[in-house]
């Protein structure tokens, strides 16, 4: 990541390359104890080809100190997964808001935080979201942290931002019972939803659809394995079916995968007789050929609530812990925007 063939310019320059805010390098040139010391190693190297000088970090006058503003290093715990827009939707917005807020951060790699337990203790709170189980809670400890749309965290140790994804599972149910569908078929993807008995967008959607006198069939596959068992199952499945049927996609790439899968082969949605909604609402609903009705998870908004959640949490250790629910929306076709 750190291997460029120019100098850098300027500070942006060096913050774009590292992956971090320029208010970060901001400190790392100044010398400042508020960011880590790899992160400083890293700045310095290349600061270097930009004529850049390392200076101390100017200590403030004691009378000064009630009128000034702590500076804080954020660490965004980030999982690199190019498969999945959702995460990638909440990553841009934590970087944004955090740039908007000038508030410092490093981007810290999910899948090290065991071997980076020593610089872990150089930040002053942390943000996440679903890439973090509970072996890695231990390393955060003691730290101010806020969690973005993870359904399998409490609130006794952090804040909570979510969608509140019960509902949206009935309200996906609700609208394929709405146009007559009594057959549903469930799609998921396993490294996304978990499974069928554990996510509750899942559980309600299928408790949702029975109570309301669907039958109800599951077909689940891994985005990070081959697919084409789950593309004989889903083929075998539409071939023995002489009903309407509704499709239920767990997510958009969900969607987008079983779309694809039709159109290789040779079917296509038809209203009244093939139908499906989604939820999420990413980029990737734009791609699609024929446009469905998506569930509207308003990712952004819950991500950008974090990071403003974050700042309030450090102003405000001693508060309690909260749950911060998002409304979904259902979106039709003719109303999609991304």
């Amino acid at each position: 990541m750190e291997e460029v063939t120019h100098s850098p310019k300027n500070m942006k320059d060096i913050a774009g390359i590292l992956g971090v805010s320029t208010v970060a390098v901001s400190l790392a040139l100044r010398n400042s104890p508020r960011v880590s010391a790899d992160l400083k190693e890293r700045v310095f190297k290349l600061a270097g080809n930009a004529s850049f000088k390392m200076r101390n970090y100017p200590q403030k006058r004691e009378k000064h100190k009630k009128n000034t503003s702590p500076v804080w290093n954020i660490g965004l715990l980030f999982k690199e997964d190019p498969t999945d827009p959702v995460a990638q939707l909440i990553q841009s917005t934590f970087m944004r808001r955090m740039t908007e807020l000038m508030l410092p951060f490093e981007i810290v790699p999910s899948d090290q935080l065991f071997a980076m337990q020593k610089q872990l203790s150089a930040f002053d709170g942390f943000l996440y979201y679903y890439n973090i189980w509970e072996e890695h809670l231990p390393l955060l400890a003691g730290k101010p942290q806020v969690v973005a749309m993870n359904d399998y965290f409490d609130c006794s140790f952090c804040d909570n931002c979510k969608v509140h994804n019960v509902l949206a599972g009935k309200m996906a149910a609700d609208y394929l019972l709405s146009r007559g569908f009594r057959n549903i078929l469930i799609l998921y993807d396993e490294v996304s939803a978990g499974g069928i008995d554990r996510h509750p967008r899942l559980l309600e959607f299928r408790r949702r659809a029975e109570s309301g006198g669907a039958r109800t069939t599951s077909l689940h596959f891994s985005r990070r394995k081959n697919i084409s068992f789950f593309a004989q199952q889903f083929a075998e499945y539409l071939g023995d079916c002489h009903e309407p049927l509704g499709l239920f996609a767990f997510n958009d790439i969900t969607a987008f995968q079983c779309c694809s899968l039709l159109e290789l082969q040779g079917r296509k949605l038809e209203p009244g007789k093939l139908e499906m909604i989604c939820c999420d609402n990413t980029f990737l609903i734009t791609q699609l050929h024929t446009p469905i009705p998506v569930v509207e998870l308003h990712i952004a908004r819950v991500a950008k609530e974090a990071v403003d959640r974050l700042l309030y949490r450090m102003q405000n250790p001693s508060d309690d812990f909260v749950e911060i629910l998002f409304k979904p929306d259902l979106i039709l076709p003719q109303e999609s925007s991304i």
